[in-house]
């Protein structure tokens, strides 16, 4: 899989707020993964979720997003590992990861040791017509300050559907390869 990752914190780089006011506890309240438009217009989302904040999960997430790529020049073949004609349709979506229950990276370092390994370890597995990008940012979590990190993972495919279904296998495959990591990484 392509992967990579890059550190976006400054004074115009957005900052997280993973306990915004629309966020639900996934990891308190699974059930209400149904709820979440995001997991309604594409459910394999949801499984991503449920895996990425299940209990024995060492990562929990704050926001997710999906969207349909309109203009398909705008992503490279080259770096989904793609022909032309498999990069007709494209489909994205982000997911922003952090350590822990509720909790933030507590320096830079732990968050780079974080993006490097997980990309170490997406770069070993085979998904072609996808790739992911891990943003390093800085975030804000009531009193705490710290860093989070949003995934970013676009797909593509011949038809729209055939991005659809790369995009839910390059989402099980990021979800089970940033808990594996994190396992590794992270103390629980």
């Amino acid at each position: 899989m392509e992967a990579d990752w890059e550190v976006e914190i400054g004074a115009r780089a957005p900052v997280l707020d993973p306990l915004w006011s629309g966020f639900v506890d996934l990891r308190a309240t699974p059930n209400r993964i149904s709820e979440l438009a995001e997991t309604l217009q594409f459910p394999p989302l949801a499984s991503a979720l449920a895996y990425l904040n299940s209990v024995e999960s060492s990562l929990w997430t704050a926001k997710c997003d999906i969207w349909t790529i309109e203009d398909p020049s705008q992503i490279d073949p080259d770096e989904m590992e793609a022909t032309i004609a498999e990069a007709a349709a494209a489909q994205a979506c982000y997911v922003d990861v952090l350590p822990e229950r509720q909790s933030l990276f507590v320096s830079l370092e732990q968050a780079e040791s974080f993006g490097r390994n997980a990309v170490l370890n997406l770069r070993t597995l085979v998904s072609r017509c996808s790739r992911v990008d891990l943003i390093i940012r800085q975030a804000v979590a009531g009193e705490q300050q710290g860093f989070g990190i949003t995934v970013y993972i676009t797909a593509c495919g011949a038809s729209p559907t055939a991005a659809e279904e790369t995009l839910a296998s390059a989402l099980a495959i990021v979800a089970n390869t940033l808990c594996t990591t994190a396992v590794t990484l992270i103390q629980p």
